[in-house]
């Protein structure tokens, strides 16, 4: 099970490519296309890059011959195409065996995946090890997350993949020196406000500073679209290509409801309080010391990122506020989250009453009073509070989950702004 998962975190990683914008920043024509990716990581050469692999077949007889850089122009763009699943892995393979015999270099160990093309159930696999050898991106982590097993109905525990955002951002940054300039909150930017304002707060250099926004949503997969696969992101908002960045992913049947989706956010939240302090943990997580899987991680322990980065935004539709946030479904009696519109035909504030005059329509609800009401009737609300933040009356150890302008669907998390909670957990 968490293999699988493992797969699906390696695979995404090409999709958090963060694209520099041309309406910002002038930057010369990308080259080597999904290679950049991986800094210096070429598509796993076995030669380090430098022209073709070593063995690879002679030349045709009479076929046209290119040069390495043409070589690798056509490694980098079909493997670009098979991992963003353009290509399928067979038809990735194909391309890659008949270049291989027209005499293209660079491209034979692809070619020969699957036992060149006769294992086809293997060839996917086959690519995708090939293609992710040398990978410099980081390593994911491993947290104990409560899941559900389908068979016995009972929740257990499993060692279970993320994508650390500081280490992601740290990994981009060290590759490319451009991209703190791309990425600083400037004043053309929707954003720029409250990112100063959080600068101003906890005195950190504006240049320095990412802002992030999170999405959480599911897509359907599986057979007859049965289940969905639950993805948490974030992308950093002064990028106006809108990538994501892949925080993790699993599918909705093995969700165990709040206690999932906690430990999962609870990683998370560790991991930002130290891009707010601009630093790499010294420990685990859960205050342990480190593992034998985390040897570059404790070399790290304690050295400064370089850089600051803290979540402005959140993103997702009623059904993640549900699962994630406990927000009152729309079955429920009090079935809003921003008035106190009842889902009570008859009754005084009744959703259905539409009149100008409604009187839910003067009876709203700010976010603090909504935390209290969820408080109050039992739900231990997780909040996505791990923004370091100031709110009047709260101090500075506040982390609210905060909305800023410019946000997709911004009405739709406007309920919390204001909603504090304080964020306890090892530095």
């Amino acid at each position: 099970m968490v293999r699988d998962c493992v797969n699906v975190l390696v695979t995404m990683i090409v999709f958090t490519e963060p694209f520099e914008s041309s309406t910002l920043v002038s930057m010369p024509p990308r080259l080597g296309g999904i290679r950049q990716q991986f800094g210096r990581a070429p598509w796993g050469r076995r030669d380090g890059g430098h022209g073709a692999v070593r063995g690879h077949q002679a030349p045709v007889h009479g076929a046209p011959q290119v040069d390495d850089e043409e070589d690798d122009d056509l490694r980098d763009y079909v493997a670009e195409l098979f991992v963003t699943n353009t290509l399928t892995g067979p038809v990735a393979q194909k391309i890659f065996y008949k270049a291989d015999r027209a005499g293209a270099g660079g491209v034979s160990d692809l070619a020969k995946v699957g036992k060149s093309g006769q294992a086809k159930k293997n060839i996917h696999r086959d690519l995708m090890r090939k293609l992710m050898r040398g990978c410099t991106f980081p390593e994911p982590y491993f947290c104990s997350v409560p899941f559900l097993n389908k068979g016995t109905g009972e929740e257990e525990i499993h060692d279970f993949p993320v994508l650390l955002p500081h280490e992601a951002l740290r990994w981009y940054i060290q590759n490319n020196d451009n991209r703190m300039a791309l990425w600083a909150a400037k004043p053309e930017h929707s954003i720029f406000g409250e990112a100063r304002a959080w600068c101003d707060k906890f005195e950190v250099d504006l240049v320095k500073f990412i802002p992030l926004g999170v999405h959480g949503d599911g897509v359907p997969f599986a057979s007859k679209m049965r289940d969905s696969l639950e993805c948490i992101s974030y992308n950093i908002i002064t990028d106006l290509s809108g990538v994501r960045i892949l925080y993790t992913t699993f599918p909705k049947s093995w969700s165990a409801g709040k206690n999932t989706w906690d430990v999962l956010f609870r990683v998370f939240a560790w991991s930002m309080r130290h891009l707010m302090m601009g630093c790499c943990p010294r420990m685990r997580e859960d205050g342990g010391a480190w593992k034998s899987s985390d040897d570059a991680r404790a070399n790290a322990s304690g050295k400064a990122l370089g850089f600051h980065a803290a979540v402005l935004q959140i993103r997702g539709d009623w059904a993640f506020y549900k699962e994630v946030f406990a927000f009152p479904h729309w079955k429920a009696k009090q079935c809003c989250w921003k008035c106190f519109a009842k889902n009570s035909p008859g009754e005084v504030g009744d959703f259905r009453d539409a009149t100008a005059n409604a009187p839910w329509r003067n009876m709203r609800i700010s976010g603090h009073d909504f935390m209290r009401l969820q408080m109050a009737e039992g739900d231990n609300t997780i909040f996505l509070v791990f923004m370091p933040w100031h709110d009047s009356g709260h101090g500075d150890g506040g982390l609210v989950a905060h909305d800023g302008p410019g946000c997709a669907g911004r009405c739709d998390w406007q309920c919390v702004l204001g909603c504090v909670a304080f964020a306890q957990g090892p530095t």
